[in-house]
Order: structure tokens, then C-alpha cells, then sequence
């Protein structure tokens, strides 16, 4: 895997503490959608976000929260794959089952498609 030592502090740089014991978060924001477009302009494989991760998850933090954009694309794919437990947030009108169902359906699409 190609991530570097620069990525690695990158990434530790922005995780920022929950004040809940071993849950950290990594908020999604501006750079987020960067780093979607860096993703995708880079043809990363399905598997970056979580062997990125990996490299210092592993005994660094115990539960790591990943805030996306609510869209779907090419981070949240791989953010989606890398993940244990998905969250998904909605607002509670109609709307917000359609997100929801988007969310699932990618889930169901990937593990067919990728294993």
C-alpha cells in the first residue's frame, strides 16, 4: 500500500478526541471532499481508507468514528468498506429514508461486488 509516513500524520493530525474513553472522531468537512477528489483522481482501490487505518488503528484508538458527506462517492465507498459498524444519520421526515436506502443498497452492492 502506497500511503506514507506524511498521509499517516495527515490523518492523526485531523482525529480529534470525543471526550468518551477509547472514541475518537474524524470529522468530515472542506478537506474531506479534497481528499475524495485526491481518491479519486488517484484511482485508490476500494480497500485505502481501511489499510491507511490500519497502520495506526490498531493501537492508537479503540473506536474511530469517520464523518462523510452525506453523498455518496468515492471516499464514502471506502469509508463504508473499511467500516465494522455504519452509523446513518437522517432527518426524521420522508426524505431521509431515501439516504438511508442509498446507504444500503451500496453496502449490499460492495460486498457482492468486492467480497
Amino acid at each position: 500500500m502506497d500511503t506514507g509516513a506524511s498521509e499517516i500524520a495527515y490523518i492523526q493530525g485531523k482525529i480529534i478526541s470525543t471526550e468518551r474513553e477509547n472514541f475518537w472522531l474524524l470529522p468530515g468537512n472542506k478537506q474531506t471532499a479534497d481528499v475524495q477528489a485526491m481518491i479519486n483522481s488517484q484511482g485508490k482501490s476500494i480497500s485505502w481508507v481501511r489499510e491507511a487505518l490500519e497502520r495506526f488503528c490498531a493501537h492508537q484508538y479503540h473506536y474511530l468514528g469517520l464523518d462523510t458527506d452525506p453523498s455518496l462517492g468515492g471516499i464514502q465507498e471506502r469509508v463504508l468498506w473499511a467500516s465494522d459498524l455504519v452509523i446513518v444519520t437522517t432527518p426524521a421526515e420522508a426524505l431521509g429514508s431515501d439516504g438511508a436506502r442509498q446507504v444500503l443498497e451500496t453496502m449490499k452492492r460492495l460486498a457482492s461486488e468486492k467480497g
